[in-house]
């Protein structure tokens, strides 16, 4: 049996692969591929670092990471159980949280002991794109403002993740892809991950797409909101009340799904001296991922070097571009008075 493990990563078209995937799954399983069932990190929490705290959506599920660690062995379990008693021929994963799991040795050994042959797939996100979408995820989740990265404390170590599986699984098991919209088959990530499929297992990978969104970026101004409600109490404490963290993420999904907000503009990384210091910050990064894994792809841009400015200039102009959004506050203050009077309006983040 083949394991077709897509692996990520974070905010590159993961959660839209995932909705095709699971609205298409008898079509999937008609086809000889089965898909594991459950979340993303339901499905990599297994492997996941045991000392890290829960997150806030996954509160309302578990009282401790351990319980969430079980609940997602208990998942993987009775997907082999199934698989042995269905016997597909293709077994397919999809969690970006894979490409971040602290013990990927044990990942990949609980895969050989049931499959012959594993493939890994991967999408890759550009710095400066994926910069300003990790902030929109990191301010959803409660982030304060002097608590995001800046560009150059911005974790971006995907070559490190890619490097440590293709130790394990050998650079011949592994579909490394620039996610940037001009290197994808049809500029799209289904089309582009049904030609993988294809290519993997020969044969047409059935993958209508849903017609909606999910997970999509907020809209700026909504950002702004969110970071100014985040210096107010803590959403990350493990004491503040489910109920709050649930309504937060209500109203976080009533702002994205609203028509009136979808054309204001989200978080785009267009600032000069933000750019610039995170080219400077990722230069060896994207260079290694052209390098090894781009090969015949598209490739990122690279900085031309240098020294980033020092922290406190970077995070003077990281607020200086957040607060230029500030001129799309009167359109979510309309959306406030109209559906959630009770709340208030949006003010610029506190420095």
């Amino acid at each position: 049996m083949h394991a077709i493990i897509h692996i990520g990563s974070p905010k590159a078209g993961s959660t839209a692969l995932q909705v095709a995937l699971y609205r298409n799954r008898e079509a999937l399983a008609e086809a000889g591929i089965l898909l594991c069932p459950g979340g993303p990190r339901n499905i990599a929490n297994a492997y996941t670092d045991p000392r890290r705290k829960l997150v806030p959506h996954e509160r309302a599920e578990f009282t401790s990471i351990a319980e969430a660690m079980d609940a997602s062995r208990r998942t993987l379990d009775e997907f082999i159980a199934t698989l042995q008693r269905r016997k597909p021929e293709i077994a397919l994963f999809s969690s970006e949280h894979l490409m971040l799991i602290e013990d990927k040795a044990a990942f990949i050994g609980f895969l050989e002991a049931h499959f012959e042959r594993i493939t890994l797939v991967a999408y890759i996100r550009d710095p400066q794109s994926f910069y300003p979408s990790a902030l929109d995820q990191q301010i959803r989740g409660g982030y304060k403002l002097r608590q995001l990265p800046l560009p150059t404390t911005f974790a971006y170590r995907f070559h490190e993740h890619l490097n440590a599986y293709r130790a394990l699984v050998g650079a011949g098991n592994m579909v490394v892809r620039n996610f940037e919209r001009g290197n994808l088959a049809g500029g799209d990530i289904l089309v582009d991950f049904q030609a993988v499929m294809q290519d993997l297992t020969g044969r047409e990978v059935p993958l209508e797409a849903p017609g909606f969104t999910r997970n999509q970026s907020l809209p700026a101004i909504a950002s702004l909101w969110l970071l100014s409600v985040n210096e107010e109490f803590n959403l990350r404490d493990p004491e503040t009340d489910v109920a709050i963290v649930a309504r937060r993420f209500e109203t976080i999904r009533a702002i994205r799904d609203n028509p009136a907000l979808q054309d204001l503009p989200r978080l785009r990384l267009t600032h000069p001296p933000l750019v610039q210091a995170l080219r400077q910050a990722t230069h060896a990064a994207c260079a290694e991922l052209n390098e090894v894994f781009f090969q015949g792809q598209q490739t990122f841009p690279l900085g031309d070097g240098g020294t980033p400015p020092p922290n406190p200039v970077l995070r003077a102009e990281l607020k200086t571009w957040l607060t230029s959004y500030a001129e799309d506050a009167a359109a979510l203050r309309r959306f406030f008075a109209a559906h959630m009077p009770e709340r208030r309006p949006p003010d610029p983040p506190k420095s």
